[in-house]
């Protein structure tokens, strides 16, 4: 992420250096996948393109009941790092279209609540062993695709905003399982338990988004402020 984060400053230093033919302006947002800022760069009063990241981290327990209680620990991490451009198709109506580095991750481990009664045997739950899920999409890249309602950057105004509806194309979900103990099975390449959990997450493939932008202008034309005020 450490890279990813300087090459949005990389691009960021670029734009600072254009000419004042163009807006220039950072894009604070907080979505479904994450919370984050934009760099943004209006090209023309129709285009703007944007560079920046986004993240969110979220973790809970809860407890599983079966025949062997599990507590059960779970970490999710969004977030991505993307380029996209904004398009408008009318005064206050933009479609967003881009690639983002999409950075989602689910873990789940499971440990035993409490020792196992078996019989008259008792197995302490430290000996009963442990599982672990981790899923994350197949390939890093995921196409991104949006409609926004309001204006951002490129018009007289210091602050704008806007409100995004949009899909991330995620893939296929790849699941990973490390298994130890009674919860050996689970692991083993013959019971392929990776294989049906992926198929049974192809509906989540598509990621939705729903994304609150607040734009700060930095730089702003004459000539960009003209045509807004007309348009």
């Amino acid at each position: 992420m450490n890279k990813n984060k300087l090459l949005v400053i990389f691009l960021g230093v670029i734009f600072l250096q254009q000419t004042y033919a163009q807006n220039f302006g950072v894009i604070a947002k907080a979505s479904t996948a994450g919370i984050g800022v934009d760099i943004g760069y209006r090209i023309s009063p129709k285009i703007l393109l944007k560079a920046g990241y986004d993240t969110f981290k979220f973790d809970f327990n809860t407890t599983l009941e079966s025949e062997i209680d599990l507590n059960l620990e779970s970490s999710l991490s969004a977030g991505t790092v993307g380029l996209l451009l904004d398009y408008a198709i009318a005064r206050k109506v933009y479609i967003s279209a881009g690639v983002l580095i999409n950075n989602f991750q689910t873990t789940l481990t499971g440990t035993p609540v409490s020792d196992y009664l078996f019989g008259e045997v008792v197995i302490p739950k430290e000996s009963l062993g442990s599982i672990s899920w981790d899923l994350a999409p197949k390939t890093s890249i995921a196409p991104y695709i949006g409609i926004g309602i309001g204006r951002l950057l490129g018009s007289s105004k210091t602050i704008n905003t806007s409100l995004e509806f949009g899909v991330i194309y995620q893939g296929g979900v790849a699941v990973d399982i490390a298994s130890n103990g009674i919860f050996s099975a689970n692991s083993a390449s013959a019971f392929q338990q990776n294989t049906y959990l992926e198929g049974s997450l192809k509906s989540f493939e598509l990621y939705p988004v729903l994304k609150l932008n607040i734009g700060l202008n930095f730089l702003s034309s004459t000539s960009d402020n003209r045509e807004n005020k007309n348009q």
